[in-house]
């Protein structure tokens, strides 16, 4: 009996998430169309530990555009998304499913509208809105984000992925990484003489 018990638990335990991997599946074809990006091949990328929220990141290039697929912790239990960048800027981000309770908040355009068009830069700059009472959520496609300009850049620089090294000409980007998360993104080497670059997000 005990044998049959676990295993029900088991079941019960994977059918949502093997139901929520087809709906990954279904909407992203629709939404890879919808973005210019059907057909596009996705790699997954290397994560630091230090990474809090994403649990796994994927990305694909067509064209001038790069396409992040991310699935990270959430306030209700994990999520899944699609992030469009193009040109330097987030050109949009998509919200694809949940493996739990959905958040109908997080999936609209008045939430969402909040990332688009943003440079790396303005994304540092701009004082996000939470959908109430889901701050992760929040932080989680921050993180998503973030991640996602990293990579992208790396890309336009014939880079290999995960967190960008430190060069002459993108220290201003890791110090903005470490102002966001209050950490050091992988390979990461002090400025000499810049303010403000080191230390912990308030």
């Amino acid at each position: 009996m005990k044998r049959i018990a676990m295993l029900f638990t088991v079941v019960l335990l994977l059918v949502p998430a093997i139901a929520h991997n087809r709906t990954v599946v279904k909407k992203l074809d629709e939404v890879l169309r919808l973005r210019n990006g059907a057909g596009v091949h996705f790699t997954d990328v290397n994560l630091s530990k230090k990474v809090k929220y994403v649990m796994k990141l994927r990305r694909g290039e067509k064209g001038k555009q790069s396409f992040f697929l991310f699935s990270a912790k959430g306030d209700w239990g994990p999520f899944s998304g699609l992030i469009t960048l193009k040109g330097g800027s987030i050109m949009a981000v998509d919200i694809l499913s949940f493996t739990r309770h959905s958040s109908d908040g997080l999936m609209k355009p008045a939430f969402l509208g909040q990332f688009t068009g943003l440079s790396m830069m303005a994304f540092h700059m701009k004082k996000f809105k939470s959908v109430p009472g889901e701050p992760i959520n929040l932080e989680a496609l921050k993180e998503a984000v973030m991640l996602a300009f990293h990579n992208g850049m790396n890309i336009m620089k014939g880079g290999h992925g995960g967190m960008m090294k430190s060069s002459t000409d993108n220290k201003m980007k890791d110090a903005g990484y470490l102002q966001h998360h209050g950490m050091k993104p992988d390979g990461y080497t002090e400025p000499g003489g810049c303010s403000g670059c080191s230390g912990q997000m308030k």
